[in-house]
């Protein structure tokens, strides 16, 4: 016997891949019968293409050639001949057997009584030895209905650059299998949808998550996950909200999709994704449905406090206010969202960030963006005004809101206390960047009746409050096509128009009362810095917070359509804030300290540079 024939015989190789069945007990029944193996050899056919060695010819297939080399493929059978797949344990699969003589490319397909070729192996590369392969009736997904179908196996032998080999005849059997009561209906999945479709998983708490929606048709092994452009996995979404009774089970399915970020892992890169959904019934049928996905402005919050913090004293007596400035920056890749009250806010001891805020709108007028060379920027706070008894109130006219650079200190001393409300002469503020502060301008402007095409009017209104106007001027010129923004007071929910030709800007008239419900309170996923004191006479932890930036050195993020103030990637920003001691803490002598709040999420750092101080009574 050869060296090589003893070395088949030992290798023992079974191939045991199966599509759609894995035989497997079933409760309450006796295991399977399998069926016996035969000793009977079917008939088959060799199919010789080339001469397989020397000038001596082949003696066929299931002999021993003339070379001295076995077959190339031998030993072929199929058993039963006849398959029904229909899971009740008996005849469910086929077991296709075949011995290979040497390194070879093997292809098996299945060829109906029509002629349509289903390819059940493509040139698979196997080595030497014996192989059962098990066929349960399932091809690329699909039952295969019923019919009598011929079995060809074909072998083709490999050379030693892997490539099918010119000088070894390929060998080809065929043999008969018969297939009946399939179940060829696959599953459905029906109404696939992700909403929103864009989202920006960076526990800002503005579309963090999405919703991942569906419906079975029939009970089904089901699994989604996240695909890229190109279709590669890319990672698992599991089920954690589940609709229908049991997962798998027919019925409406829902997902909820945070990309991780709820587990502090990082997010898949920003862009275009599939989420894709497959179904697979005990059959073996699978149904797959895909939905696009965009992810965008993806990261985890990275900011931090750096160097000292500068407190303005370390004595106060009752009625002065202890003011602070401290550095912030954004380390990470992602924007971070934050809101009001802006630096320059002073806080009553006694009250907190729980505080309703005044019934206003806040103007943002900037060209560029912050930290380019060019920026420029302006801001404006317009208390709400309602339209008189006749309802011909006119426009609110912001005056000539001139741009400048803003200092990187710049305050904007609007909200000075709790409850001082909006200055009366507070219709606009610039900022100067020589004094650090913001001055008022009153100077009238036209409104432009008729609007500019691509910019200077929103043409939206409600009718029950007037429009708010303006012009912004650069240089004692008018500026066209710069960015204006109008948000709520807390910088939420921006409206952004363009100023025209002649630098004016009109906002349609929007209502805005004091029963608005505006507040300072915490907002999920925003941060803002906090300021704690020992002995404090509360329990509200880090009760004064400021938003991390002035509002004219803060870029506007956009989530799904809405519009907020944000510390952009790499910023870095000077704070300043105050604390009005008009009540004493429980000890004259406390520790004051700073820590930056994801606000619903955790604390990114703090306690940060405490500090002793003591309050003194006059």
């Amino acid at each position: 016997m050869r060296a090589n024939d003893l070395q088949n015989r030992a290798r023992g190789l079974v191939e045991t891949a199966a599509l759609g069945y894995t035989p497997r007990r079933t409760p309450g029944r006796q295991r399977a019968r399998q069926p016996a193996l035969r000793s009977t050899i079917m008939v088959f056919r060799i199919a010789t293409l080339r001469r397989a060695c020397g000038s001596a010819g082949l003696l066929g297939a299931l002999l021993v050639s003339a070379c001295g080399q076995a077959p190339l493929l031998s030993d072929i059978s199929v058993e039963p001949a006849a398959i029904t797949p229909d899971m009740d344990g008996h005849d469910d699969v086929a077991r296709i057997r075949y011995r290979i003589g040497r390194e070879a490319l093997v292809s098996i397909d299945l060829i109906g009584s029509d002629g349509t070729v289903h390819r059940f192996r493509d040139a698979k590369r196997r080595s030497a030895g014996a192989y059962e392969a098990l066929f349960g009736g399932v091809i690329d997904g699909r039952m295969l209905p019923d019919d009598r179908y011929t079995l060809r196996i074909r072998v083709q032998a490999r050379d030693a650059t892997g490539r099918a080999s010119a000088s070894v005849a390929p060998a080809e059997a065929e043999l008969g299998l018969d297939l009946r009561g399939g179940d060829t209906k696959p599953p459905a999945i029906l109404n696939l949808s992700v909403q929103p479709s864009v989202f920006s998983p960076n526990q800002d708490g503005l579309g963090d998550r999405v919703a991942i929606g569906y419906r079975l048709d029939e009970a089904a092994e089901m699994r989604l996950w996240l695909a890229d452009a190109n279709g590669d996995y890319v990672t698992d979404i599991l089920e954690t909200v589940a609709s229908a009774r049991f997962a798998g089970q027919p019925g409406p399915h829902q997902y909820d999709y945070d990309a991780g970020v709820d587990a502090d892992a990082p997010p898949p890169p920003d862009g275009e994704y599939q989420i894709v959904a497959e179904a697979r019934d005990r059959s073996g049928n699978t149904s797959r449905e895909t939905v696009g996905l965009t992810i965008r402005d993806g990261g985890q919050p990275r900011v931090t406090l750096s160097g000292d913090v500068d407190w303005s004293q370390s004595l106060i007596e009752l009625g002065q206010t202890l003011s602070f400035t401290v550095t912030v920056e954004n380390i990470g890749a992602t924007p971070i969202r934050t809101f009001g009250p802006e630096p320059g806010f002073v806080y009553d001891n006694r009250a907190s960030f729980n505080q309703p805020a005044p019934a206003a709108w806040l103007i943002l007028a900037r060209r560029g963006r912050p930290d380019e060379p060019a920026y420029r920027a302006s801001t404006g706070l317009v208390a709400a005004r309602a339209a008189d008894a006749t309802g011909s109130a006119g426009p609110i006219d912001l005056g000539r809101l001139e741009l400048v650079a803003p200092a990187q200190d710049a305050r904007t001393p609007w909200l000075l206390a709790p409850d001082a409300g909006i200055p009366p002469d507070a219709g606009s503020r610039v900022t100067d960047p020589a004094a650090g502060t913001a001055t008022a301008s009153r100077t009238p402007a036209a409104t432009d009746e008729a609007g500019a095409a691509g910019g200077g009017r929103d043409a939206s209104a409600d009718g029950d409050a007037p429009p708010i106007c303006g012009r912004l001027t650069l240089d004692g010129a008018a500026l066209a096509g710069a960015e204006v923004y109008r948000f709520l007071v807390d910088g939420d929910r921006g409206e952004l128009i363009l100023s025209d030709s002649e630098g004016q800007f009109c906002f349609g008239a929007r209502s805005l009362t004091e029963a608005s419900g505006r507040s300072f309170a915490r907002s999920p996923g925003a941060v803002r810095l906090g300021v704690e004191y020992d002995e404090k006479r509360g329990d509200l932890p880090y009760p004064f917070r400021w938003q991390l930036g002035p509002t004219a050195l803060l870029d506007v993020c956009d989530s799904d359509g809405r519009r907020y103030l944000c510390l952009a990637a790499g910023a870095r920003r000077q704070i300043q804030g105050g604390i009005r001691f008009s009540e004493a803490p429980y000890r004259r002598g406390t520790t004051i300290y700073l820590a930056l709040e994801h606000e619903d999420v955790r604390r990114i750092q703090g306690p940060y540079d405490p500090r002793r101080i003591t309050v003194e009574s006059p």
